[in-house]
């Protein structure tokens, strides 16, 4: 149990059992994401779109927010089952997100965070996730909207463990001083040549790792060496969750100057 999350309704049953819910929390490495709408239309509508994102990847949506922010929404990876690659998923929901076109505003950042139940057990006692992440996620949240960007994110989620990232990230601006974070820290979006199939994916911060395969494929889809010009008709990539298949496809489609087309089903 120590890897899932524990619902605030099962809390209810332990304290039970002689343990109070109050003790009951766990410190996660969360990739945190405050989502603001920056769009005009139907706050219900667009939500509805966010959550259809959220819940393709297996991101919980923690949280609803209309303050003097506006609306957004707030979401963790990691907060419900443990994702190996979460720094990854991270970025590829903010890519989806923002490839969407609903209008949004995300502020990311990831690392340990408390997540457990909070407040008094008679006054405002409720489940939920406190600490430096979400604090930078949400003065990032308001710093892309000031800056009329769509995704700002910090070093953290650059400094991770995560093996491949899905699309190219840019520096917007050094040393600004983020609530949360005890330096003025980098803040990078989503590169421009994101919005382009052929491109998104040929650039990784650690795309190096996959160098090899990436060659192998593309000699393949080539034919190269074997004296002739034709190409194959299909190659097939397998490996376990999260390994980098897609990345390795759209890179040798790439570098094999062909326009790779992504079909992702959810079976499969």
């Amino acid at each position: 149990m120590e890897e899932e999350f524990i619902h605030p309704a099962v809390l209810d049953l332990l304290s039970h059992g002689g343990l109070s819910p109050t003790q009951i929390a766990q410190m996660r490495d969360l990739v945190v994401l405050f989502i603001a709408q920056t769009s005009h239309g139907s706050p219900a509508n667009w939500l509805l779109e966010v959550q259809a994102v959220l819940d393709r990847n297996q991101c919980p949506l923690l949280q609803i927010v209309a303050d003097d922010k506006g609306v957004h929404a707030i979401a963790a990876v990691n907060a419900v089952t443990s994702v190996p690659e979460s720094r990854w998923l991270g970025l590829e929901i903010c890519r989806q997100l923002v490839e969407q076109k609903i209008g949004v505003s995300i502020g990311m950042a990831a690392g340990s965070t408390f997540c457990g139940v909070t407040g008094s057990s008679s006054v405002a006692c409720r489940w939920d996730i406190t600490g430096a992440p979400p604090v930078r996620a949400a003065r990032l949240m308001q710093y892309a909207m000031k800056k009329n960007v769509p995704m700002a994110i910090d070093e953290s989620l650059l400094n991770g463990s995560s093996s491949t990232l899905p699309a190219r990230v840019s520096l917007l601006e050094d040393n600004v001083p983020v609530k949360g974070s005890p330096e003025p820290v980098r803040v990078f979006t989503l590169s421009q040549a994101s919005e382009f199939a052929a491109m998104n994916l040929l650039e990784t911060k650690h795309g190096e790792m996959h160098n090899d395969q990436v060659d192998f494929i593309r000699k393949h889809l080539t034919n190269e060496g074997n004296g002739r010009h034709s190409r194959r008709l299909a190659v097939v990539i397998t490996g376990p969750t999260l390994a980098g298949k897609k990345i390795v496809a759209q890179r040798a489609a790439g570098y094999a100057d062909m326009t790779p087309f992504l079909h992702v089903s959810d079976s499969s």
